[in-house]
């Protein structure tokens, strides 16, 4: 499954939306979602941003989260069959 998080949630949502993440799904934040960027190591399959979102709020690269494009996105969501944003 393919999570995409759209909004800055705190601390404790988040760890409550990882309960529902499985290794072979990912993760994806965009919009203001990317403000978890240092927690999405805590996540138990591949994470990712959307580098444009990230780079508009000022917030630095993190060594290990894959940083995509909009026609990334594209690609990585038709290689899941499902999704759910957040």
């Amino acid at each position: 499954m393919l999570h995409i998080l759209q909004s800055a949630i705190d601390q404790t949502d988040f760890e409550q939306l990882l309960t529902t993440v499985e290794a072979g799904d990912a993760l994806v934040l965009m919009d203001d979602g990317v403000y978890l960027l240092e927690q999405l190591h805590q996540a138990p399959c591949p994470g990712y941003v959307i580098q444009g979102h990230r780079q508009m709020r000022g917030l630095m690269a993190t060594q290990g989260i894959v940083e995509l494009d909009m026609e990334g996105l594209v690609t990585l969501t038709a290689q899941h069959t499902s999704s759910a944003s957040w």
